[in-house]
């Protein structure tokens, strides 16, 4: 979402008053990846402003970061929450001063067990601090509770625009057999025949990232990268950089990349194994065909879970089209030839039954 970028009223209120050095915003995002793309965004807002922000992520050289805070005396921290939790438990961050707390992805840093950590940060902040929860599934329980215990009667904004897909993307499913996925992906991947961009490929596990970029790599597809959640900042900041500039043509990452980090390019996305509901579909897809280009979502699925594409396409209202992978192409199911068709259900009979 970048929050800062879509409440820069609010933000400039509060800092054109600034007149201290005393922390006045912090920002918390689940990942470091978005931290730092947040940083980034707010480090354009605040370029004619005589205000100073610093990023505080997991992963980074705390003592240097602490050094950092002490010359830099920034008025923003944009952190993931383990670090700020850190550094305020080491006296080496005051929360008393901040007037503004944001944590973007609420839903994602509770799902990920934050909840202790981020209720520790919201006990630190004065009474009079304005609490901003962004969240494309702001309506679960779990984010009501948690906007419930730590906001003074609590508002709900929705922007509908978070919902929309874009216009120029397309969207297919082709019914695969599991160990035919990956094969699959890399067709779509590196044998289309008018490619252009970069492709995402999502899966829900990480130790799906690892089965599906060792496979690749066995087929000989050199061109792939994965973003792993454990990976430290440097090996991140490695990944993200040579799929950003073209050197890697496709990243496989779980949820983690579709949250909030701007991949410019994206042409494709594949989502190898189903997201569990439409939220998690629109973020995926959100992913390609942006600023008015053309993109395409692909998901895989087995005979037994095709339902569940069904399911997605009422809930979006949107037409997601029984396709397949031929001559180069991705095309509808039904302009398969019929030969090629009766061999393939009869190869799909054989692996069921293997």
């Amino acid at each position: 979402m970048l929050p800062l970028a879509n409440g820069v009223k609010i933000f400039n209120d509060c800092l054109m008053t600034s007149t201290s050095f005393f922390l006045d915003v912090q920002i918390v995002a689940p990942t470091r990846e978005l931290a730092m793309q947040i940083s980034g965004e707010c480090d354009k807002l605040i370029q004619r402003m005589d205000v100073r922000s610093m990023p505080l992520i997991g992963g980074a050289n705390p003592a240097r970061q602490i050094e950092k805070m002490k010359k830099n005396k920034p008025h923003i921290v944009v952190g993931t929450p383990g670090r700020l939790a850190e550094l305020y438990e080491s006296r080496k961050l005051k929360l008393s001063s901040v007037r503004m707390t944001v944590v973007d992805e609420v839903d994602q840093c509770l799902s990920q067990g934050f909840i202790d950590t981020l209720g520790s940060l919201m006990k630190r902040v004065s009474n009079s601090n304005q609490l901003i929860f962004a969240s494309a599934t702001a309506d679960r329980v779990s984010v009501r509770n948690f906007a419930l215990k730590w906001m003074k009667e609590p508002m709900l904004v929705r922007v509908e625009a978070e919902r929309r897909m874009p216009k120029k993307v397309s969207h297919h499913y082709c019914v695969v057999p599991k160990r035919k996925r990956i094969e699959t992906l890399r067709k779509i991947a590196f044998s289309q025949e008018e490619q252009v961009g970069s492709v995402i490929a999502f899966v829900d596990s990480q130790s799906n990232v690892d089965t599906a970029a060792e496979a690749l790599s066995r087929m000989g597809a050199d061109s792939v990268v994965s973003l792993r959640g454990d990976a430290d900042k440097r090996e991140r900041a490695s990944v993200m950089q040579g799929f950003r500039n073209g050197k890697a043509k496709l990243l496989i990452a779980t949820e983690i990349a579709a949250r909030g980090l701007d991949l410019p390019e994206v042409s494709i996305v594949v989502n190898l194994d189903l997201p569990t509901d439409s939220d998690h579909y629109i973020h995926r897809a959100g992913r390609c065909g942006r600023a008015g280009a053309e993109g395409t979502v692909v998901s895989l699925t087995t005979k037994e879970n095709a339902f569940v594409v069904s399911k997605l396409e009422k809930e979006m209202g949107v037409d997601i089209i029984h396709s397949t992978v031929y001559g180069g192409k991705i095309i509808r199911a039904e302009e398969l030839p019929g030969e090629v068709r009766k061999r393939r259900e009869l190869c799909e009979l054989t692996w069921n039954e293997a």
